[in-house]
């Protein structure tokens, strides 16, 4: 059983990592507003006072000596931005998935907003690397999940895909496997607009909602973190929705064969191991057996989970910051609650929707003459 507790651990994995672009230093570049999303933002920080910081001397110093001036200015410029209760806080950066998710989400809840749409693909332009990828960290290489979303966002936005920097992304998915290989949570989202089958997903019942708190495994058996993303995706899972888009705005050209011929047990996460037992096997053999039990649940059992599910997920949105102050969780519990018949003007769906967009940070990035 603590196969069981991991696998649902993994589920909460998140992509909120530092990620920045790489510039060619040779090209001109023009500071263009963007707009990106982070996983928090902190109230203004107060500027740094020149009177607390040491200077260097114009005198030669001993380098032991200039090793201690630079501690003791690392250590004025961190006073500097003490607040006066005595904590520090920042803005916690994440990778341009979020970003990315922003935009599909926008889309999916029909709340496009053209401004903030050209901002957001300003920022995604700007953190590609020069192979067409999008990385995950900083310094970090393309990565496919990521190169994936920024993609079909930007076709989602308007963006041509035969804008030289889209040929450019298309061909290096397609070398790191194409859509395919992506994760778990980038398929899920693909399945809301129709990119991908859900029969390619892992399947997740609702019902796990009704496991007792005590049984070896129940959905308090993972981190508040993880049962904040897992409650609200549950509801989804038991609806399936899909935002239907134009041909034209979709990902088909990311499958390394055409999408009508693929066989997903052929690929991850169903792929299996080649040994006859392993936990990854035994997991592909559980998938299996849910989606058969999908095909004609327990009516009576699938309701009485959805309503224990849906009361969990409400009841917690309703504190302040968002459901587990967590980007993953907010954006799951806006499509959560439109499953659930929440009208977009619902109190609850304009909270959450709020607070999202107070992640929302508008800045400058560096663009080669592109607006």
């Amino acid at each position: 059983m603590n196969i069981i507790k991991a696998f649902f651990n993994r589920l909460s994995d998140s992509l909120l990592s530092n990620a920045q672009g790489r510039f060619d230093p040779s090209t001109e570049f023009t500071p263009v507003a963007s707009l990106r999303l982070v996983s928090d933002k902190p109230v203004v920080l107060p500027s740094l006072d020149s009177s607390t910081v040491r200077r260097p001397s114009v005198h030669a110093v001993s380098q032991p000596d200039a090793v201690d001036d630079a501690i003791r200015r690392s250590q004025s410029w961190f006073f500097s931005r003490q607040h006066a209760e005595g904590y520090w806080v920042a803005e916690l950066e994440a990778d341009t998935t979020l970003t990315s998710e922003y935009l599909m989400l926008r889309r999916f809840l029909d709340r496009v907003d053209p401004e903030r749409e050209v901002m957001a693909v300003r920022y995604l332009k700007s953190m590609q690397l020069p192979d067409g990828g999008w990385p995950i960290y900083y310094g970090g290489p393309s990565e496919i999940s990521a190169s994936v979303k920024a993609y079909f966002a930007l076709k989602l936005s308007g963006v041509s895909a035969d804008e030289p920097f889209m040929v450019r992304a298309k061909e290096r998915i397609l070398a790191m496997g194409g859509v395919l290989q992506a994760n778990v949570f980038t398929k899920i989202t693909l399945a809301l607009f129709d990119q991908y089958d859900w029969e390619g997903v892992p399947h997740m019942p609702v019902e796990i909602m009704l496991l007792p708190k005590k049984f070896y495994f129940s959905i308090y058996a993972i981190s508040y973190w993880s049962r904040a993303v897992l409650i609200p995706l549950l509801i989804v899972f038991a609806h399936r929705p899909v935002c239907r888009i134009p041909r034209n705005q979709g990902i088909d050209e990311l499958y390394p064969i055409p999408r009508e011929e693929v066989r997903y047990w052929k690929y991850p996460p169903f792929n299996k191991d080649q040994a006859w037992f392993t936990p990854h096997n035994f997991f592909v053999a559980l998938d299996f057996m849910l989606k058969l039990y999908d095909r004609m649940p327990m009516r009576a059992l699938r309701e009485k989970a959805l309503h224990k599910a849906a009361s969990w997920m409400v009841d917690h949105i309703k504190g302040s910051g968002g459901l587990g102050a967590i980007y993953p969780a907010m954006a799951n519990s806006i499509m959560a609650l439109e499953c659930l018949w929440y009208k977009t003007d619902d109190p609850l769906v304009v909270k959450a929707l709020r607070e999202i967009e107070e992640l929302e940070v508008s800045d400058s990035v560096m663009m080669d003459g592109q607006s």
